[in-house]
């Protein structure tokens, strides 16, 4: 890829700016390279990603008008951090605005797995154990059953739409995140300069060679109106990621003190890879007004975790034939008195929900939910009649 960087001009603007430039210009050389770019709007990274790629979007139709389309995509699992979702999803309404404001094609999309593959009704509907180190042999499991088929559906879709493979998939993913992190990016050959062939299709890590005070020195810099960005709201970005690392955030706005530095971790509540969910919990102490509201979640995952080797809430029933013609039977679901009593938990942490949540809602179950539920139960023989109405269905 061939981009044109003025770095006089770099010189002259600064080095916060010159980084940002120089991320712009090799976005902007791919949109004019006829690439259609999807960005994974998830949390600061892919927030910060997202700034660069927007305003190259911009920059590329001012020298060739038929560039684009942008896609913004955020998966919702059901399991996420809810404050911190319902932020992103107004990012999007604010990306979407700007786009209209301004002739730009970027489209906003929030994605779901399946309703088979959803959470709730893997743990309630087929009693399927939490996910901890104990119970599943990949690392990765909830983010391929819940994130990654998901986004693998969406970019087929893409391709069919367009019927073009030059399809990109950018993210915010750094180096300087982790080891791990850093080791999956080597492994992929991905760049932030030239495109990789990945599992999920063509992929650019756009900001890979980032600091994470850079992160959040471009946050500055858009609070700061120094540079045009798609949103004047990013300030939330510092205060929920502030309130996820209990509060403080001493790595921001070119201040290089790192004795706490704001890298909080969000993930599903009710993936269970990490024992605590710390940055939540942090977040529920710091600011009780704002994110309490979601500590029942947290106790229902500390319950699930508690009771997981309780053998008495396991199920024997057979669930596969050999070809031998036997039926292998194992501890390793839940029983139905079991996942019976979690949908009693779930439906009651909703309803209670209303009434403290604020402009937020927990919506883990609603009525497709509670049919695939109830077919799931149906096959291990529950009698589906009135008692299950009288049960569950007042709960709404």
């Amino acid at each position: 890829m061939n981009t044109a960087i003025d770095f006089k001009y770099l010189d002259e603007i600064g080095h916060n700016h010159a980084l940002f430039e120089q991320t712009v210009a090799r976005a902007q050389q791919l949109f004019l390279d006829g690439w259609i770019a999807t960005i994974g709007l998830s949390g600061k990274d892919s927030g910060a990603a997202s700034i660069c790629l927007v305003e190259a979007l911009r920059r590329a139709k001012t020298i060739k008008d038929d560039v684009g389309p942008l896609h913004v995509v955020t998966t919702n699992t059901t399991l996420e951090n809810i404050v911190l979702h319902d932020y992103i999803m107004s990012l999007h309404n604010d990306v979407v605005e700007y786009g209209e404001r301004n002739n730009l094609p970027i489209f906003s999309h929030e994605l779901r797995p399946s309703l088979a593959s959803q959470p709730i009704v893997e743990y309630i509907g087929r009693g399927k154990l939490l996910r901890t180190p104990e119970t599943t042999a990949r690392a990765r499991d909830c983010a391929v059953s819940w994130k990654v088929e998901p986004m693998k559906a969406f970019l087929n879709g893409l391709t069919k739409q367009y019927q073009t493979d030059k399809i990109l998939s950018i993210s915010g993913s750094r180096d300087d995140e982790s080891a791990a992190r850093k080791s999956n990016l080597s492994k992929r050959n991905e760049s932030s300069c030239t495109p990789v062939q990945t599992a999920l299709g063509w992929s650019l890590a756009l900001i890979k060679d980032w600091s994470l005070n850079d992160v959040w020195q471009l946050f500055s810099i858009v609070d700061d109106g120094d540079i045009e960005s798609y949103s004047d709201n990013f300030h939330y970005m510092k205060k929920h990621y502030s309130a996820g690392n209990a509060g403080v955030c001493d790595l921001f706005a070119g201040n290089l003190a790192q004795n706490k530095s704001c890298g909080s971790r969000f993930g599903c509540f009710l993936c269970a890879l990490n024992k605590e969910d710390l940055s939540l919990e942090n977040q529920m102490d710091t600011d009780p007004k704002t994110y309490g509201f979601m500590r029942p979640l947290n106790d229902l995952r500390t319950y699930m975790i508690n009771t997981l080797f309780d053998y008495n809430n396991r199920s024997t029933l057979g669930r596969k034939l050999s070809k031998d013609g036997y039926i292998k039977v194992g501890l390793n679901q839940y029983s139905l008195p079991y996942r019976m009593k979690l949908l009693q938990m779930v439906l009651t942490i909703q309803q209670e929900a209303y009434e403290t949540s604020g402009n937020h809602t927990i919506d883990l179950i609603d009525y497709k939910e509670l049919l695939a539920i109830q077919f799931a139960w149906s096959r291990e023989g529950l009698s589906i009649n009135l008692e299950w109405h009288s049960r569950f269905g007042m709960m709404w």
